[in-house]
């Protein structure tokens, strides 16, 4: 969307990007609470954001504790996303492999019941700029590195979080280390047409039965979910819930 800045401009087009919940209100909140302590002489030494889509306690009825309110591909695949954040002025970065094992639990002292955990949310650093947490002289979009994109934020910490409930880690690791985010092919799950035309016939034994031999593209692979990804994808859209 930020490529779009400029035509869009050309064109005398309003474009409003991240006007939902995150991104959205959480830049709304973030800008507001920063304006008030600065206006009261306070200095920002640390910036935490924290938000998540989370069920109702009582909707929170599967495994995951947790209900799809987005592409289930895309809320899927974004466990496998690197993150990179500041915390006591070092730099943190996490592989998109080890995201739910960076996991952290959390409990809110006004609400000792919810039972939560955050995970990092991709690139935290980006947003000082932003936020008008960094170095005039020396921005984070400016910086070469990671790392000089840390030094260049002047709170010692900026993170960004993603809330679950408690246990949604452990179980998406599971999946990931069984190999069902994988996008890469895989054989297993192109099934040819004859095989699909057989198991149709047995599931409806009215279907007239043929004696027909099977032309060349009968076994063509059938390209619905050719990876485990697309798979579990479907499976989750198609079953409405998991």
């Amino acid at each position: 969307m930020a490529e779009l800045d400029e035509p869009a401009k050309a064109s005398g087009v309003t474009v409003l990007c991240e006007m939902g919940l995150d991104p959205g209100i959480d830049h709304m909140l973030a800008m507001d609470m920063k304006q008030r302590i600065e206006a009261d002489g306070g200095t920002i030494t640390s910036f935490v954001s924290l938000c998540g889509g989370l069920p109702a306690p009582g909707a929170a009825d599967n495994p995951l504790a947790y209900k799809f309110s987005w592409n289930p591909r895309g809320a899927l695949l974004a466990g496998r996303n690197s993150a990179v954040y500041k915390k006591d002025g070092a730099l943190v970065a996490v592989k998109g492999e080890d995201l739910f094992a960076s996991s952290q639990t959390l409990r809110l002292p006004h609400f000792p019941a919810f039972a939560l955990e955050v995970l990092p949310n991709r690139d935290s650093l980006g947003y000082a700029d932003y936020y008008g947490l960094s170095n005039p002289d020396r921005t984070v979009a400016a910086a070469a590195d990671a790392a000089a994109a840390a030094a260049a934020v002047t709170a010692e910490t900026m993170f960004r979080g993603t809330l679950r409930y408690e246990g949604f880690s452990s179980i998406m690791a599971g999946l990931a280390a069984l190999g069902l985010f994988n996008q890469d092919p895989h054989p297993l799950l192109s099934v040819p047409r004859a095989a699909a035309a057989a198991t149709k016939a047995e599931a409806d034994p009215t279907a007239p039965a043929t004696t027909e031999a099977p032309r060349d593209d009968d076994d063509a692979p059938l390209p619905a979910y050719p990876t485990y990804a697309s798979f579990l994808h479907a499976l989750v859209t198609t079953a409405g819930r998991l």
